[in-house]
């Protein structure tokens, strides 16, 4: 059935927390050399003395420990000798270069899924504790973090990111949020427009199941250009009168509230009867399985944190797209220690 999860046994459990546990170690890469030949051909500037490899392990074990940049020089003195660690400023700069891109730990477009299924949602995070005593002494607002998530229903990956502060909604980041997860997963988004575009079926389906924060015209509106099956919880008070030539909002509120019939007929309902028809519509479509969404930011927090460490917002969104990657990647190796088990 869409949805269903895998179960997995104590044994798996334990197995998937031990082997993700083996991550969280530095030692000196026999390729670090051949790395740093690569990464300084052709540099114009002052050549890198550290490998990228283990600036990003040394990103990982700080996220998910909360760790200082201070004692992550500590660590990596301890771990790769005082002649191969990066002191703490050094950590501190290169983290911030660093290319983010959570499409190389992505698995969905290899894994042969017939049906996409894609979940967005999004949540709040503290920005850093730094400043807060003049921002209380001030009486200035303190405000948070506004992350939206696009998710994988089926593997549970993280496709795509958006990163604001409180002022702005989580409607205006939809039709980012399914264009950059799309692509990550392997979708053309380009050529799936054309191919709508053209009146042709695209053959993958793709699905977006969704809480009533994105019920707007414009996001059905991009559903219908992409190919995407929106399932999107309308209003109870919704109408289906269409604007312009696009009508897939007022088809979906038909579909939710109307049992699929007219809008004539949609106009006589109680708000009661509204309700049953979308209380079956959930059953039909399987809606409530999004609740997916909220496991997936429950657990990107527990191991990252709620707040941020960083402190400008461009440092900011580099620092949620490092802890993706992170979350991304131990997932993939809790599935290969869930397998093995």
């Amino acid at each position: 059935m869409a949805g269903s999860r895998l179960r997995i046994t104590h044994a798996q459990n334990d197995a998937r927390y031990v082997e993700q546990g083996k991550h969280l170690f530095l030692q000196k890469d026999p390729d670090a050399d051949e790395e740093l030949k690569r990464m300084n051909h052709k540099k114009n500037g002052h050549p890198f003395k550290y490998p990228e490899s283990t600036i990003v392990m040394i990103a990982t074990i700080r996220y998910m420990c909360g760790l200082p940049y201070r004692m992550c020089e500590g660590l990596a003195i301890a771990s790769l000798g005082m002649e191969d660690a990066p002191d703490h400023s050094s950590i501190h700069k290169r983290l911030k270069k660093v290319k983010v891109s959570i499409k190389d730990g992505i698995t969905t477009a290899v894994s042969g899924n017939t049906v996409l299924r894609v979940i967005p949602d999004g949540t709040g995070m503290e920005p850093s504790t730094r400043g807060a005593w003049i921002r209380h002494k001030h009486k200035t607002k303190r405000g948070f973090i506004r992350v939206t998530f696009l998710v994988d229903q089926d593997t549970q990956e993280i496709l795509a990111y958006t990163v604001t502060d409180e002022r702005e909604g989580e409607s205006k980041q939809f039709k980012r949020l399914m264009e950059d997860g799309l692509q990550n997963a392997g979708v053309d988004t380009e050529a799936r427009r054309e191919q709508v575009k053209r009146g042709e079926v695209p053959e993958q389906k793709i699905e977006v199941r969704s809480d009533g924060g994105n019920d707007t015209r414009e996001n059905f509106s991009e559903c219908a250009k992409l190919g995407v099956t929106p399932l999107i919880r309308v209003n109870t008070t919704s109408n289906a009168r269409a604007k312009g030539v696009d009508k897939s909002r007022a088809t979906a509120v038909l579909d939710q509230l109307a049992g699929g019939a007219s809008p004539q007929e949609l106009a006589k309902l109680s708000r009661e009867e509204r309700e049953a028809n979308r209380a079956e519509w959930k059953k039909r479509v399987h809606y409530t399985i999004r609740w997916i969404v909220e496991i997936v930011i429950s657990s990107f927090k527990r191991r990252m944190g709620s707040a941020a460490k960083a402190v400008k917002m461009e440092n900011i969104i580099i620092e949620i797209g490092h802890k993706i990657m992170i979350h991304n990647r131990m997932l993939a190796v809790a599935r290969e220690a869930i397998a093995d088990a």
